[in-house]
């Protein structure tokens, strides 16, 4: 039997863009999600530095971001050996940097950028184009007994933490 291993570099929305077609699954022999607000600071100031310093609006800047690793398990989904703990940041940081979207005034930037971020977390009816906020391409099935097991789905879907809503 043998493995093929693809190697190739793509950006985080082509990353996520590829759920559509594959979705991500953390599966549950996963480490629960640790990082803390420090290292979560950590990468979103190198992101937001980088974009302010060389990526730009207009700019084909490349950020390395680190190593994600994946196999298309037999139900065809990515499942995530690698890179977990950033997936699960960046669906985050999306999701608040949405919201935060939602309750702007909606200019063409605001929903230009909305239209950006909904195909990288949500399925959408490909006839209307209408996001499916309780469909999303990532499912995480790492079990964590002190918080319950579908926290992320949860944060996903309605954009709070157990505790706002």
């Amino acid at each position: 039997m043998s493995t093929d291993i693809l190697v190739n570099k793509q950006s985080v929305k082509q990353l996520f863009l590829s759920g559509r077609e594959r979705p991500f699954v953390m599966p549950e022999y996963q480490r629960p999600y640790s990082w803390t607000i420090d290292e979560t600071e950590i990468l979103f100031n190198d992101i937001w530095e980088f974009s302010i310093n060389e990526g730009g609006t207009r700019s084909d800047g490349k950020y390395f971001l680190g190593s994600i690793v994946s196999y298309e398990n037999d139900a065809g989904e990515q499942e995530i050996i690698d890179g977990q703990q950033r997936i699960t940041t960046l669906l985050l940081l999306l999701r608040v940097i949405y919201t935060k979207l939602q309750q702007s005034e909606q200019t063409d930037a605001v929903n230009n950028f909305k239209s950006q971020i909904e195909p990288c977390i949500w399925s959408k009816d490909k006839i209307t184009g209408q996001v499916d906020y309780s469909s999303m391409l990532v499912t995480s099935q790492v079990i964590n007994p002190s918080i319950g097991d579908n926290v992320l789905g949860n944060i996903l879907t309605t954009g709070q933490t157990a505790t706002e809503a």
